[in-house]
């Protein structure tokens, strides 16, 4: 009897021991619940006609460091003469559309025309947004219209639609920093993308 209770008492212990074990393991979650789905979510871009192409980033960060901090898509060809963007809408999660600019020129200063995270009343929502109401952070979804002219003088239209990830660094994110896949930045105005450049942040991933 004696060793029979030792032998269960042994056996709770190891279980309880391993149940806390595992518990603690569950629970340890450093970064926010809101940018779980960030990571992951790929850059696009989009090879167009005549050697053209639009490089939309999967991230961008508004904290004002004057590094990432707009987003929107980046053209290779931005003479307007042969290229345009149009009917750029931002989604949150549900759909519904927090930011929308009818035309998008790269010609105007990118302050005006890109998205900085503010949510704005809109034609496709009129729910009244304070002055400075900005979005929450975690991943959005986007569309536009990329608009460009052929060499035999065409116009050709084409539908982007995508999802990236916008970035409160107020938050707790210092893990998104070297995760592999999860950061790609605007890299400039010239529409390329080169995976190995590093996400410059310097101020919010800290």
């Amino acid at each position: 009897m004696k060793n029979r209770f030792c032998f269960f008492s042994t056996f709770c212990l190891l279980l309880i021991s391993f149940s806390f074990g595992c518990n603690q393991d569950e629970n340890k979650t450093s970064v926010s619940e809101k940018y779980k789905d960030c990571c992951g979510t790929d850059p696009q871009l989009i090879e167009l006609p005549e050697g053209n192409s639009v490089y939309v980033p999967n991230v961008f960060t508004p904290n004002k460091d004057g590094i990432n901090d707009l987003f929107y898509p980046i053209a290779k060809n931005q003479d307007p003469k042969v290229f345009g963007i149009s009917e750029l809408k931002i989604y949150n999660m549900r759909d519904t559309v927090i930011y929308y600019r009818r035309d998008f020129s790269y010609t105007i200063d990118l302050e005006e025309a890109a998205w900085s995270g503010q949510m704005r009343e809109n034609i496709f929502n009129e729910t009244p947004y304070k002055p400075d109401q900005k979005y929450e952070g975690g991943p959005f979804k986007y569309s536009f219209e990329a608009i460009y002219v052929l060499n035999d003088g065409s116009l050709e239209v084409k539908l982007i639609e995508g999802q990236a990830c916008m970035i409160r660094c107020e938050d707790e994110v210092s893990e998104l920093r070297d995760r592999v896949g999860c950061y790609f930045p605007v890299q400039g105005l010239d529409g390329a993308f080169n995976a190995q450049i590093g996400n410059q942040e310097n101020d919010c991933f800290k």
